[in-house]
């Protein structure tokens, strides 16, 4: 999978999990304890996750980390 497909399974998913929520989006924001232009950026697509924030975001939605990535790896900046 290149990174286009990557980043494009990322914000299906993660625009999935927020349709399937109740919550709202500051509430998600707030929990992971990011910016709302960080939340925006990932749902648009233009930048992917740390894992650290994933990591929280799959917590937040109550699914797994792999849920989110899928069966593909992809390269992240670590903390």
């Amino acid at each position: 999978m290149n990174d286009n497909q990557r980043v494009k399974h990322f914000t299906s998913q993660l625009n999935k999990a927020l349709q399937e929520s109740d919550l709202k989006m500051a509430d998600i924001i707030k929990k992971i304890g990011i910016v709302p232009a960080t939340f925006y950026a990932w749902r648009k697509g233009k930048i992917l996750p740390r894992l650290s924030s994933l990591k929280k975001l799959a917590q937040v939605f109550g699914k797994d980390v792999a849920w989110f990535i899928g069966s593909w790896l992809f390269l992240i900046q670590l903390d």
